[in-house]
């Protein structure tokens, strides 16, 4: 599960109730291996924008996406 969002109480699919409920349904999924909640793109780019950069760090965001 990967979260790429805020954790707000009474803001939907970030809602911590609403987590654990899609927790549980992808448990319930042996078949299914990931879930994302959150615009994931839009949180890289937020923590790329905020993070520390190292002199070995690309000076953008890359993505491993299929």
């Amino acid at each position: 599960m990967t979260i790429a969002s805020g954790i707000v109480p009474g803001g939907g699919e970030a809602d911590p109730d609403a987590i654990g409920a899609r927790y549980y349904r992808l448990y319930q999924q042996p078949d299914r291996v990931e879930e994302v909640i959150g615009d994931l793109n839009a949180f890289r780019a937020l923590v790329a924008e905020h993070a520390p950069r190292h002199k070995d760090q690309p000076s953008t965001p890359t993505t491993t996406d299929n």
